[in-house]
């Protein structure tokens, strides 16, 4: 029997959390790998001899291997970091544990063997690379890593040969320690590949970066990397999930819409002071994947969030994320609580991105502005003061949709289908508050909607920069066409009779 510090080596819980009910474009930061087939090793008999290794490339945290026996008819499992585990291939074999044999991971499994289970190593071959490629680890440092999981239908199994202690960490789904991975069986393929990777991403940047952050960004990162499209041959992984059925049983992103629908959105700050214990519930996933896929998604934020890993065994790794953006701030926290407040399958962060200028106030006999369909927030350079009566009105005709046929819309919208209680294509305005020095502690939207179809009045209750958009989803912006023009002017003054 492999002794029960297995479970006692020294590394943090990393445990992962349940999906729910959910989860449009394949993101500008998502990876993608080919794969070649590669054999799975068949049960071992009492005459084979399979040594199952893990190597070791933590140099930063300048580990040593234990050494391990191999014998034959014997599983000898050597984690990333210290422990060795001899195991015998017939406890396996009697236990109903099977060996699936990959390049970086071995596989050990109770599940019954389908085509989706037997191409898991191939899967976590597969997205190695493509983790190295995101922190930028040379293969040289990567190439014989390997780490040893057990997929478990009946725990009870690994418990009797000795690949679980039963006075071990307690966890829902899945958790990473010392090289040895642990995952409990999943209903559908995909969660089963995510929280593999989830774990595998754990692993990996234990070992390669000899750290992983803070909480937030540890867990927000597997999430991130988990998140994957397989057609059985190409892996993608840190992409944005494009429909639920694309990735059954993840949950994330109605899980955000949902709180920010009850008025509970997180402002960064807060997803930032996320603690371990807020793990328990699923929510604290959902926010940490979506920080995350904010800042790498955003053109003006990814560089900067992808070089902060260099930072992961810093103390004060979120006071350095904080200080890289101490420039834009404000701006991004601004964008986080519209993205927050408007978050969509297939989000478009291009087509979503605000021009924040300081605009001059309205001239006197107003000005025209042209509005592009496919945009959101849009910056008319033109400042309205509070209090004021301003007069808007539009026209155009542009297209909302392109399947089954084209739709075109003009400002009023098109009644036969409503996005968030108002006509697709409405037009909309915001007047932003660009001098308010809260945002980071807020997490309401600071781009609240007035609908103006083909005319309306607004009177501002601040000072602040018109921005105009048409109403549509933030993952469906790709398929609308055409512009809309825009005129704005102080309203005549009311006689006192009306």
């Amino acid at each position: 029997m492999p002794p029960r510090a297995i479970l006692r080596a020294s590394m943090v819980l990393l445990m992962c959390g349940w999906a729910v009910a959910e989860v449009h474009t394949t993101s500008p930061w998502a990876h993608s790998a080919e794969t070649k087939e590669s054999p799975s090793a068949a049960v071992p008999g009492r005459s084979n001899r399979l040594d199952v290794r893990n190597s070791t490339l933590d140099r930063v945290a300048q580990r040593k291997v234990t050494p391990g026996t191999s014998q034959a008819g014997n599983q000898t499992l050597r984690s990333a970091t210290t422990t060795a585990v001899t195991v015998d291939a017939a406890r396996l074999r009697d236990a109903g544990i099977r060996v699936l044999k990959g390049t970086h991971l071995i596989l050990l499994t109770d599940v019954p063997v389908s085509a989706a289970v037997r191409e898991l190593p191939r899967v976590f071959d597969a997205a190695c690379p493509l983790w190295a490629d995101y922190f930028k680890i040379d293969r040289q440092r990567y190439d014989h890593w390997r780490v040893t999981g057990c997929l478990m239908q009946d725990r009870s199994r690994f418990q009797h040969v000795g690949l679980l202690d039963q006075d071990g960490p307690k966890f829902l789904h899945g958790y990473a320690e010392n090289g040895m991975l642990w995952w409990n069986e999943q209903p559908t393929a995909y969660y089963r590949r995510h929280l593999i990777l989830h774990e595998g991403v754990h692993s990996f940047m234990q070992s390669m970066l000899g750290g992983s952050g803070a909480v937030w960004y540890r867990e927000g990162m597997a999430e991130l990397l988990a998140t994957h499209r397989w057609d059985g041959k190409k892996l993608e992984v840190g992409r944005f999930p494009e429909s639920r059925r694309e990735v059954p049983m993840l949950g994330r992103i109605k899980l955000v819409q949902d709180a920010a629908g009850e008025g509970r959105a997180l402002s960064v700050k807060q997803v930032m002071s996320i603690v371990p214990r807020d793990f328990e519930k699923n929510e604290a996933y959902a926010w940490c994947w979506a920080l995350t896929a904010f800042l790498d998604g955003h053109p003006a934020y990814r560089q900067r969030f992808r070089g902060l890993s260099a930072n992961v065994r810093k103390p004060d790794f979120t006071a350095r994320l904080v200080a890289a953006y101490r420039d834009d701030w404000r701006e991004l926290n601004d964008e986080w609580r519209f993205y927050a407040a408007n978050l969509e399958h297939g989000y478009d962060f291009n087509r979503t991105v605000i021009r924040f200028t300081h605009a001059p106030p309205l001239p006197r006999d107003g000005k025209q502005v042209t509005i592009r369909a496919d945009r959101g927030w849009q910056n008319t350079g033109t400042m309205l003061i509070a209090g004021v009566t301003y007069e808007i009105s539009a026209s155009g005709r542009y297209q909302v949709a392109r399947q089954p046929r084209v739709w075109w819309s003009e400002p009023g919208g098109v009644s036969i289908r409503y996005y968030h209680g108002r006509p697709l294509g409405m037009l909309l305005a915001t007047v932003y508050d660009d001098r308010h020095d809260d945002a980071a502690d807020r997490s309401d939207t600071p781009f609240d909607p007035v609908p103006v179809g083909l005319r309306t009045e607004i009177t501002p209750k601040h000072t602040g920069t018109l921005m105009l958009r048409i109403n549509d989803s933030a993952g469906e912006l790709d398929d609308n066409a055409g512009t809309l023009r825009i005129t704005i002017r102080p309203a005549k003054p009311r006689r006192a009779s009306e």
